[in-house]
C-alpha cells in the first residue's frame, strides 16, 4: 500500500514514501562523488578506465577534468556510465584527473592519480 505525506518542519521540505516496510526519504542533496581507482601505475602504451561513481539527488552534469587544468588528451572518452578512459596513454597523461558532478542542489567531486611508469636506461 502506497501512503505519501509532506512534513514541513521549518523551511525544509521533505516527502516521506511508505511502500511497505521500506522507507524512502527525497530531499535536497548535492551530488556524492566517489572515484576508483585512487591510484593507478600503468606503462607507456596501456588503456587506462577510471569510473566515477556518482550518487545523490539526479539529473546529474558529470564532467571529468585534468588536476594541472591542461585540457584531456584527444585519446581520452567519457562514457555514458560516467567512466573515464584513455586510450594508449602516455607520459603526458601522467596526473591528477577531478571528476565533478553537479545537480540543482550543490558540487560533489573527486580526485585520482594517474602514475606513467616508462622505461628505464642505465648509462656507462
Amino acid at each position: 500500500m502506497l501512503h505519501i505525506f509532506s512534513v514541513i518542519p521549518y523551511i525544509y521540505i521533505y516527502i516521506y514514501i511508505y511502500i511497505k516496510d521500506i522507507h524512502f526519504i527525497s530531499g535536497s542533496e548535492a551530488p556524492h562523488v566517489e572515484v576508483s581507482p585512487k591510484t593507478i601505475a600503468e606503462a607507456v602504451n596501456a588503456n587506462i578506465t577510471f569510473h566515477c561513481n556518482v550518487q545523490g539527488q539526479s539529473p546529474f552534469n558529470v564532467r571529468w577534468i585534468r588536476g594541472d587544468g591542461r585540457p584531456l588528451s584527444s585519446r581520452t572518452r567519457v562514457g555514458s556510465d560516467h567512466s573515464l578512459s584513455i586510450h594508449s596513454a602516455q607520459s603526458t597523461d601522467a596526473g591528477s584527473y577531478i571528476c565533478t558532478a553537479t545537480n540543482l542542489y550543490g558540487r560533489g567531486n573527486d580526485e585520482t592519480k594517474l602514475v606513467i611508469v616508462g622505461e628505464t636506461f642505465l648509462t656507462d
